[in-house]
C-alpha cells in the first residue's frame, strides 16, 4: 500500500523515465518520484478504476497507462498531468438496450459511464455522464416506449432522459442519495416510476423534469418491478418479502401481504390468466391465481436463490433460473416444478428468448451462455471465450448476433443459426 498525500491504492505497474520512476494502480492511482521511491507526488488520472500498467511509447516518448474497462490515458510531461484518449466501457455494464432514437445499442456501467455501439456490439466508445454525482453507479438503461425515450437510472439517485439520441440530457442527482435499483413505466401514459434502496421510490411524469418522491412503504430495497400490460396494473418487490402494486400511474402504493420473507428476484404478472409467480431467495416460489391479491408457497424442491422467470412463448412451461446452475421448469402454470439438466453450477441470471429460432438462452457467471431447443428441458453450452461474470444479453433480430455482458461485453456472432 502506497499513501501519498491524497492518493492511496496498491501499485499495479511502474516505470523509469529518466530518473523518475512513474507509478499506476487502484482507484486510478498516479504517482511520481524523483528521488528512486523515498517521497512520491500523487496526480489524479480522472476516474476512480484500476490502472493496471504503464509504459513509454517509444516514438513520441509520452507515458501510456491502461485500465480497467478499456481506459487509455496518456501523460506528455513525465506524468505531471494526464489526459484519458480512450474510456473502452465500463468495468461492469449492468444494462444494454437499443436508443430508439439513434438506432445505436447503449450500454450502462459503473463510474457514470454510458458507451455506445454503432456497428451491433462488436465496437464501443464511452463517456462519463459527469452531470451526476460520483460514483453514480448506473444499474439500468431501457427505452420508455409511449415518449420513444431512452431512460437511465442509478446511484446517488440519478436519473437521465434523452429523446435525441444523447444529444440532450434532462437528469437529476443528488450529492447524499440513495441508489435507484431500477424503474418501470406505465405502458399507456408514460410514466415511470424509480425504485431503489431504503424503500426509494419516485415518480417521474412523461415529460416532467423533477421526479416527485413517493412515501416509503418499506425499509428495506426494491429491486425489481414489472408491468401487468392488459390492466396497468404496477408492481414491485425486493428484500425481505417485500411487494406492492399501484392501479392508479403510480401515484400510490398498496402494500401485499405474502407468506414469506424471502427477498424476490424475479417474477410473471399475467392478469388475462389471472395468474402471478414469484421467484426469490432460499427457493421460495409464490403463486397467486387472483391477479396478486393472494399468495401461497409452492414447493420448488430447492433451497437456493431464484431469480429469472420467463414463460416459453411456443410451450407455454414457465422455467425459472437461479444458484448452482439451477433451472426449474413448470408445464402447470407453477403448480409443480421439475429440474432441467443445465451442466453448470453458475449463478444463472437471466433469459432470452433468440430471435428466429425461438429457442431460449440463459446468461450466467464464469462466462456461462446456454442454449435450449426443446422449451427448457435441456441445455447446451454455447462457447463465449470468458470465464467472466455475465449478468444478461441482448439479441439483434435482424443478424441474430448476441451480446453478453456483465464484467465484459461479448459479442457472439449469429448463434443457433
Amino acid at each position: 500500500m502506497v499513501r501519498a498525500m491524497k492518493g492511496e491504492g496498491t501499485i499495479l505497474g511502474a516505470v523509469m523515465r529518466e530518473r523518475r520512476i512513474v507509478a499506476v494502480g487502484e482507484n486510478g492511482l498516479t504517482l511520481h518520484s524523483d528521488d528512486l521511491g523515498k517521497r512520491w507526488q500523487f496526480v489524479p488520472a480522472g476516474e476512480n478504476r484500476p490502472l493496471n500498467a504503464v509504459a513509454v511509447d517509444a516514438r513520441s516518448g509520452n507515458l501510456v497507462a491502461v485500465g480497467g474497462g478499456g481506459w487509455i490515458t496518456v501523460s506528455s510531461d513525465g506524468g505531471e498531468r494526464w489526459q484519458t484518449r480512450n474510456l473502452g466501457v465500463a468495468e461492469y455494464v449492468h444494462g444494454i438496450v437499443r436508443d430508439p432514437a439513434s438506432g445505436e445499442l447503449v450500454a450502462a456501467g459503473i463510474n457514470r459511464t454510458l458507451s455506445r455501439s454503432v456497428d451491433g456490439g462488436r465496437t464501443w466508445t464511452s463517456a462519463v455522464m459527469t452531470q451526476l454525482t460520483e460514483p453514480g453507479y448506473l444499474f439500468q438503461v431501457a427505452q420508455e416506449p409511449v415518449s420513444q425515450s431512452l431512460i437511465v437510472a442509478g446511484g446517488k439517485q440519478s436519473w437521465l432522459r434523452t429523446k435525441d439520441g444523447g444529444q440532450h440530457w434532462d437528469f437529476e442527482t443528488a450529492e447524499d442519495g440513495a441508489v435507484y435499483q431500477g424503474f418501470i413505466s406505465h405502458p399507456e401514459t408514460g410514466t415511470v416510476i424509480l425504485f431503489g434502496d431504503g424503500g426509494l421510490l419516485a415518480r417521474l411524469e412523461a415529460g416532467a423534469t423533477k421526479a416527485v418522491l413517493l412515501p416509503r412503504i418499506v425499509e428495506g430495497a426494491w429491486f425489481r418491478g414489472a408491468v401487468d400490460r392488459r390492466s396497468g396494473t404496477l408492481w414491485i418487490f425486493g428484500a425481505d418479502g417485500a411487494l406492492a402494486r399501484s392501479a392508479d400511474d403510480g401515484r400510490s402504493w398498496e402494500r401485499i401481504d405474502v407468506p414469506t420473507d424471502a427477498t424476490f428476484y424475479g417474477g410473471i404478472f399475467d392478469s388475462a390468466r389471472r395468474l402471478f409467480l414469484l421467484a426469490g431467495s432460499r427457493g421460495v416460489i409464490l403463486r397467486s391465481e387472483d391477479e396478486g391479491r393472494t399468495w401461497a408457497s409452492v414447493d420448488s424442491g430447492t433451497v437456493v436463490l431464484l431469480g429469472s422467470m420467463i414463460e416459453d412463448p411456443s410451450s407455454k412451461a414457465v422455467l425459472v433460473a437461479g444458484a448452482s446452475g439451477i433451472v426449474l421448469r413448470s408445464l402447470d402454470e407453477g403448480k409443480i416444478w421439475l429440474r432441467s439438466s443445465t451442466g453448470s453450477e453458475s449463478l444463472l441470471r437471466a433469459f432470452l428468448v433468440e430471435p428466429g429460432s425461438g429457442a431460449l438462452l440463459l446468461t450466467g457467471r464464469e462466462g456461462v451462455v446456454l442454449r435450449s431447443s426443446d422449451h427448457g428441458e435441456s441445455w447446451d453450452a454455447l462457447t463465449s471465450n470468458t470465464e467472466a461474470r455475465l449478468k444478461a444479453l441482448i439479441a439483434d433480430s435482424e443478424t441474430g448476433n448476441l451480446v453478453a455482458y456483465g464484467d465484459r461485453i461479448v459479442f457472439m456472432e449469429r448463434l443457433g443459426r
